[in-house]
C-alpha cells in the first residue's frame, strides 16, 4: 500500500494544487481475488500509514514554484505519471528489510535447514492502492478514502 503526503499549496484542499517530497509504503501478503485484495488494503488504508516506512521522492523529481524549485518533489499528477519511478526504490528498501530465512526446520542429526523459503519480492507490476494523505497547517496528515 502507498500512501503520498501532500502539502497543500492554497486554501483549497484539491490534491492537485499540492506537492508531495515523501511517500509512505507498507508491504502486505495477501492471497486471495483482487476484489478481496483491494477490498482488504482500502479497508486499511484511513489508519496503516501510521506504520508504514516513509521514503524520499529522488532528487530527480523537482517542482518549480513562486518559491524556485523544490527537488525531491512531485505534484499528485507528476506522482501518477512517474509511480514506477519514484516507488522502485522504496521497493528495493523494503525488500532489503524483509526476513532473510523463512520457514526454517533443521532435518535429522545433520542439522542442515529445509523448507527454507525465499525471501519475498515485490511482483513486477504489485497490486497498489495509493491513499493521498493531506498535511495540514499544524501537521496532521489526513488520509483522503472514499466513504
Amino acid at each position: 500500500m502507498v500512501w503520498t503526503s501532500q502539502r497543500m499549496s492554497g486554501p483549497s484542499l484539491m490534491p492537485d494544487r499540492g506537492s508531495s517530497s515523501a511517500i509512505f509504503i507498507r508491504a502486505y501478503a495477501i492471497e486471495g481475488p483482487d476484489s478481496l485484495i483491494g477490498a482488504t488494503l482500502r479497508s486499511l488504508a484511513a489508519t496503516d500509514f501510521r506504520m508504514a516506512h516513509m521514503f524520499r521522492v529522488p532528487n530527480n523529481f523537482q517542482v518549480a514554484s513562486a518559491h524556485g524549485t523544490l527537488g525531491g518533489c512531485v505534484t499528485i499528477g507528476d506522482f501518477h505519471q512517474h509511480q514506477a519511478a519514484i516507488l522502485a526504490p522504496g521497493f528495493v528498501e523494503l525488500e532489503d528489510s524483509f526476513a532473510r530465512l523463512q520457514g526454517i526446520a533443521l532435518a535429522g542429526t545433520d542439522e542442515e535447514p529445509v523448507g527454507v523459503a525465499i525471501s519475498p519480492r515485490f511482483p513486477n507490476a504489485p497490486y497498489l492502492v495509493v491513499t493521498t494523505l493531506i498535511e495540514t497547517p499544524d501537521g496532521q496528515l489526513i488520509p483522503q478514502t472514499r466513504a
